[in-house]
């Protein structure tokens, strides 16, 4: 799969993880589904970064919520559920 990651691809990751995992995890399962992480990330940091800012702007309780339609929900520092 190629083009930008969206909030489809983690919200299915969270859903065959079992609706809540720890970020690293979301970020491994989304590398899986697309078949590697895209090549323009020149590390898995940064990458974890980018699935990391997704999650917050679609995440109520992130200072980063964009006013969207909720999708995750923190559990915890660095741990997500579907909504």
């Amino acid at each position: 799969m190629s083009g930008p990651t969206t909030p489809e691809e983690i919200a299915e990751a969270l859903r065959q993880l079992g609706g809540e995992a720890d970020v690293g995890d979301i970020k491994n399962r989304v590398e899986s589904n697309r078949g590697g992480r895209p090549s323009h990330y020149a590390s898995e940091w940064s990458y974890r970064c980018t699935i990391q800012g997704i999650i917050n702007r679609h995440c109520p309780q992130s200072a980063s919520y964009a006013f969207v339609t909720p999708t995750f929900v923190k559990v915890r520092r660095g741990r997500y559920r579907l909504d």
